[in-house]
């Protein structure tokens, strides 16, 4: 019998010591990916902010301001002060362009068919356009809009300042999602995250928290928070040691 135990306890230590080192790994691993999603938020709604104050301000003058040359000097200065903003247009009650920082006089454009114009219609809050591409510029943007008044006003926003990737480790994936799953921005740019990343059951638990999933090849510690700010979904990610997998997640 002593024979017997002492075998079975031969076996059984290394499977311990194993798991203890695991529990270790996903504990340092949950921590490091949980800063990265709180660094994440603060730099996206730092963004936010200064631009929802932004496009009030440039609501404000254009419904007070006569004169269409110094409305374009005013949001021309304004855009370039502002950080991740590459330009603020306004739009008319029916969607038409009226004023372009970029350009004097502002060229006319229907934009009424637009997502984020028809949804800022709809409410006094600041609307989060998808991610596209400029179509002569060639360069990703993401169109921020909010009804002021009669008027819309909508800074287009640089992506991947949303993200702070000075403070991003060089084995981790970063993304800052719409409440739709749709991706906004991402670390490193070119991550790929899947469609319905969303869909994934830790991220159905609450509003915030980190958890382990098998997610981007592998057993992956994944924190995540939702702004309360603004209708954000921040998220960063971490494969385990020694658990590479052949799908995105099971």
């Amino acid at each position: 019998m002593k024979y017997f135990l002492s075998a079975a306890l031969f076996v059984l230590l290394p499977l311990i010591s194993e798991s203890r080192a695991q529990d270790v790994n996903f504990a340092n691993v949950a921590a490091e990916v949980r800063t990265y999603t709180l660094i994440n938020q603060l730099s996206a709604e730092r963004v936010l902010i200064g631009v929802d104050y932004a496009l009030d301000n440039v609501g404000y003058v254009a419904r007070t301001g006569k004169n269409s040359r110094v409305i374009h000097e005013h949001i021309n200065k304004l855009s370039s002060r502002l950080e991740g903003v590459r330009a603020i247009i306004i739009l008319s009650e029916k969607g038409l362009l009226i004023h372009d920082s970029f350009r004097y006089p502002a060229k006319v454009i229907d934009l009424s068919d637009r997502d984020y114009f028809r949804q800022s219609r709809e409410t006094s809050a600041v609307v989060i356009g998808d991610a596209a591409i400029g179509r002569t510029s060639g360069v990703p943007f993401i169109p921020v809009a909010k009804k002021v008044g009669d008027v819309t006003v909508v800074a287009i926003v640089s992506p991947h300042l949303l993200i702070s990737s000075q403070t991003q480790c060089v084995s981790c994936v970063s993304a800052i999602l719409r409440p739709d799953g749709s991706v906004l921005a991402s670390f490193p740019p070119a991550a790929q995250i899947p469609p319905n990343v969303l869909s994934l059951p830790v991220l159905n638990k609450s509003e915030e928290g980190i958890d382990r999933a098998n997610f981007l090849h592998s057993d992956t510690a994944i924190a995540w928070k939702q702004s309360a700010l603004y209708p954000l979904i921040v998220l960063s990610a971490k494969g385990l040691a020694n658990t590479a997998r052949v799908g995105f997640y099971d």
